[in-house]
């Protein structure tokens, strides 16, 4: 099994039972993480705005000297990954709910701005070739039904909280709503995770706010973190614009090379562990029913 992530700050030692919360107050325009995916070649939005978070944790560990910025170690994030058809109609009944796995990604918290950017466009690149997301399906729909709901719980938290933060997009409306009537003017999305921190990104008639989710125990100050990631999603943006394209390839082109062996070897690492996965989750309903 994959090790836990190193003890840090946003990542509880075990399950919190208090929690605290912070968003930004005053939400960013969409259009600048757009700009910043624009600059390079084969990124998204998603990639643009998951850098800023990364780069927010960087922020903030390196105002409060946590121990992992002075290693190589990068942390662990959890996301969901929708397992609807494109075309589905969510408000249909056989559509309507939660279709989903749960996947990760490593956090590049040592790279700087542009350069974070890449390297999410690369991991994500990654994951989206790559299986995982069709096993972990498979697992979910064909073998968790093998054993009893209260090993399923078991298996999910002991799995899950080896990362350190659970992260999501959530695309809420282009437009602004109305609730009998009147206009909502804003909204925002929290949620609780049992690994610690929630970093969450909400977008909502063409404007993105960060909530963030953290248990007591784990000492951090969420309106700090909030606050970095207005001021690095900021400049990020101006540091994007200044790049020459020839810069921007360059760019590219080395970290890709750097990362390339490491994803090789983590890909294949992948495989392996889901086929031991699938052995277990069988070998876990024999005892179960012996």
């Amino acid at each position: 099994a994959l090790p836990r992530d190193t003890p840090i700050k946003l990542k509880a030692a075990e399950a919190p039972s208090e929690w605290e919360f912070a968003c930004t107050k005053e939400p960013l325009d969409i259009q600048l993480f757009k700009d910043i995916k624009d600059r390079i070649p084969g990124a998204t939005v998603n990639d643009a705005m998951l850098a800023a978070t990364s780069l927010a944790i960087k922020s903030y560990y390196e105002s409060i000297n946590e121990p992992i910025m002075n290693s190589q170690e990068d942390l662990r994030a959890t996301f969901v990954v929708h397992t609807r058809p494109p075309t589905a109609n969510i408000a249909s009944d056989k559509w309507f709910g939660n279709d989903f796995v749960v996947s990760s990604v490593r956090y590049p918290i040592h790279e700087d701005g542009p350069s974070s950017v890449v390297a999410f466009r690369n991991r994500t690149r990654i994951l989206k070739a790559s299986p995982d997301a069709a096993v972990r399906y498979f697992i979910r729909d064909r073998l968790l039904s093998l054993i009893p709901n209260d090993k399923v719980c078991d298996l999910a938290v002991e799995i899950n909280c080896k990362y350190s933060i659970t992260v999501s997009n959530v695309f809420i409306s282009s437009e602004k709503m109305t609730l009998a009537g009147i206009e909502i003017d804003d909204i925002k999305f929290l949620v609780f995770t049992p690994m610690g921190a929630y970093f969450g990104l909400s977008t909502y008639a063409g404007k993105v706010h960060c909530n963030l989710v953290v248990g007591k125990s784990c000492e951090a100050n969420p309106e700090l973190v909030v606050a970095a990631f207005s001021k690095e999603a900021k400049k990020l943006h101006k540091d994007m614009m200044k790049l020459s394209e020839k810069e921007v390839k360059y760019m590219s082109r080395a970290i890709t090379e750097r990362e390339s062996a490491h994803w090789l070897g983590v890909t294949v690492l992948v495989s392996a562990i889901t086929g031991l996965a699938a052995a277990y989750l069988f070998a876990a309903r024999f005892f179960a029913t012996n």
